[in-house]
């Protein structure tokens, strides 16, 4: 794993920041504290159920924002988080920015996506 710098925004693209996101394969989701999102004004608009590494459950808000990764944007969905929560960049955000994670190289590049 490794930490990519990520511009988050509203929906709207009112209000942006910068967050240093770690790049985790084994997460679906993008996660941030929720007192980030709180801040920045994006509203949870649903809950949804987690499993842990370590095999626990866990059930948390998610909500919708921006997102742009070396020059790539798009709408991802985000899970609110715990106050200590190191920000993430799961597949889910990855998959829709169309970028491929090189672990070796630890980079992220750009690839098309497919349509079967």
């Amino acid at each position: 794993m490794f930490t990519r710098p990520m511009t988050i925004s509203t929906l709207d693209g009112e209000v942006s920041r910068e967050v240093e996101g770690l790049v985790d394969t084994g997460a679906s989701y993008s996660l941030l504290p929720t007192s980030l999102l709180n801040e920045m004004g994006v509203l949870p608009e649903t809950e949804a159920n987690f499993r842990l590494a370590n095999g626990g459950r866990i059930t948390l808000s998610m909500g919708g924002m921006r997102a742009q990764i070396d020059g790539v944007s798009g709408v991802i969905p985000v899970v609110f988080g715990p106050e200590d929560a190191t920000p993430l960049i799961g597949m889910v955000t990855l998959e829709i920015l169309r970028l491929a994670v090189d672990p070796v190289n630890q980079t992220l590049n750009p690839v098309d996506p497919y349509l079967t």
